[in-house]
């Protein structure tokens, strides 16, 4: 019972400052490589649309997840 609470607890608490600093970087620095990546490959403007849509998904996702993890490992 005792562990239950603490993980409803936790999904409900706001993120910290450190954890939305690492995602906000996390978010930046992989559009950033994404655009690069396909400007260096001369897609044109349709499909690079299209694939910076996917990665901005997978990037926030992945970012949410990653930034949760070194936020408890940096504090």
């Amino acid at each position: 019972m005792q562990k239950k609470q603490t993980d409803q607890e936790e999904k409900k608490k706001t993120p910290t400052p450190l954890e939305t600093v690492i995602f906000t970087a996390i978010v930046l620095v992989g559009m950033l490589l994404t655009a690069g990546i396909a400007k260096l490959l001369r897609l044109d403007q349709d499909t690079t649309l299209i694939i910076e849509i996917i990665a901005f998904v997978v990037v926030v996702l992945g970012g949410n997840y990653l930034s949760k993890i070194l936020a408890k490992k940096l504090d």
